[in-house]
């Protein structure tokens, strides 16, 4: 079992004696669960090459969450920080691509955020709780709800599930993933790599970025043509699945040779292996959890920090160790 929930999972949050305004108060009607904390004791490591410190075992449990229980119409409201714990699953509509849904959901999502920032605020400061809702997030914190609680209004995030992407992307990559695996194998790379394809893109082979990234790797167009990509007007060899995943093997063996440890590859993948070398310098350590506690330059910042974690969390789940079934409302995923 992945979640422990304290509490009842109601249909309403109760709005009532709250200081929101009144779309934020619409905005938390229905609430699928209320108060969530991941379990973690469990988690094991998926590989030797991959190790999982414990510190990360969080992280990790939250992103397999997201991976396969939670569809994209689940907005998931977290401590970014404390990633086991999850103040609420609000249910927003699907993105269609169109500005109008995109400002639903955006809409939906601020008052969302702006409702538990005012809660976390108030109970933060030490204050009982003014209503069910509260006293609900507060007993599923259980002992260390002043620690969690403790400037929680700060550390708020929301995520959304990618469930159903993933149920596509897996039927994307069957007839390329042990073509990918081989690749990887040939080249002296740990063949789970193969999974950074769903951290990065879901397996989608048209997957562009608004930065510029494109294909299951995500390559940015310099990084693509300085590693042997032809990127011009008629061709993109990003979108090319074996060409790209030559050419993102290729940049994650200078990683490795550069850091070496796949850990720290991994996160260079993301944020740059001379992005991560500057981190080792600056922190005095080479181990992936001190730089995420410890490294504060505004560059480094949560997708960079949970990089490692989401490809565990997809290594789990291929390897069978994650969560398997969807949750329905009312019940907790099984393994």
């Amino acid at each position: 079992m992945y979640l422990v929930r304290s509490g009842l999972l109601t249909g309403l949050v109760f709005a009532i004696g709250l200081s929101f305004n009144g779309a934020a108060q619409a905005a938390l009607v229905p609430a699928q669960f209320e108060g969530i904390i991941l379990e973690t004791k469990n988690l094991s490591s998926p590989s030797k090459a991959f190790p999982l410190p414990s510190a990360l075992k969080p992280a990790v449990a939250f992103w397999q969450e997201v991976f396969v229980t939670y569809e994209s119409s689940d907005l998931i409201v977290h401590d970014k920080e404390n990633m086991q714990v999850i103040w609420g699953v609000y249910k927003v509509p699907k993105d269609d691509g169109t500005r109008a849904t995109r400002k639903i959901i955006s809409d939906k999502t601020d008052a969302i955020l702006e409702a538990h920032v005012d809660a976390l605020t108030h109970l933060g400061e030490g204050n009982a709780p003014r209503n069910k809702w509260e006293t609900t997030l507060v007993k599923a914190l259980g002992g260390k709800s002043e620690r969690l609680l403790k400037n929680a209004h700060q550390r708020v995030r929301a995520q959304r599930g990618v469930g159903d992407h993933f149920i596509a992307g897996k039927k994307r990559s069957k007839p390329w993933l042990g073509k990918i695996r081989a690749v990887l194998k040939e080249k002296g790379l740990p063949e789970e790599i193969a999974l950074m394809t769903f951290v990065e893109s879901m397996f989608n082979t048209k997957a562009h970025s608004s930065a510029g990234a494109a294909g299951i790797w995500q390559i940015m167009p310099r990084t693509g043509r300085e590693l042997g990509l032809k990127i011009n007007k008629k061709t993109d060899e990003r979108m090319d699945v074996m060409k790209a995943t030559a050419a993102a093997a290729k940049l994650l063996k200078r990683n490795y040779k550069l850091l070496k440890a796949w850990p720290l590859a991994v996160t260079g993948y993301n944020h740059g292996a001379y992005g991560v070398k500057r981190a080792i310098r600056d922190v005095g350590s080479r181990d992936l959890v001190d730089l995420i506690e410890n490294y504060k330059k505004s560059t480094w910042g949560f997708a960079s920090k949970n990089f490692y974690a989401e490809l565990i969390a997809m290594i789990r789940i291929f390897e069978g160790l994650g969560p398997t079934e969807k949750k329905t409302k009312g019940k907790t995923s099984q393994t």
